[in-house]
């Protein structure tokens, strides 16, 4: 079966179906857009809680891409809550000193994800898998896909 070819605008000759690859040239990736999340002091599970009630929306970023394994999908995942009074977020820290200082809670697999949500009493629960990509979750249920997350 032979494949219609087009003429692109720099003269190259596409396959239509693989826009981003060219006969003449090695395949490129498309541009992503990035977002950038400025952060503050990390929080218990509890404020975490408190934070969502009051601002309604959370950030599910992925930190290592989701792979396969037998009977689950490993990865890994931080959660962070928007704080209405500084326009910021917080991370949801686990409070157990780790050789003196507190670290982000990790989640390793989807099921921990979407358990974790679901026991937040979300509508939805969807987790990125490709790492550098979230989702901002709105309590009501709402989902914006966030490619290329920045955290500052």
């Amino acid at each position: 079966m032979l494949e219609e070819i087009t003429q692109s605008k720099t003269g190259c000759k596409t396959v239509p179906h693989l826009a981003n690859v060219c006969s003449k040239h090695e395949a490129r990736e498309r541009p992503q857009k990035m977002t950038m999340y400025r952060l503050e002091n990390g929080v218990s599970e509890a404020a975490f809680k408190e934070r969502l009630d009051s601002s309604g929306k959370l950030l599910v970023v992925c930190t290592e891409a989701a792979g396969r394994a037998r009977g689950h999908l490993p990865g890994g995942w931080l959660f962070f809550v928007f704080n209405k009074a500084s326009e910021r977020w917080a991370p949801l820290h686990l409070f157990r000193l780790v050789k003196g200082e507190t670290k982000p809670r990790l989640f390793k697999t989807v099921d921990g994800v979407c358990g974790y949500l679901i026991s937040l009493g979300l509508p939805v629960a969807l987790a990125p898998v490709r790492e550098g990509d979230g989702y901002e979750i709105h309590i009501d249920g709402n989902v914006v896909h966030r490619p290329g997350v920045v955290l500052d």
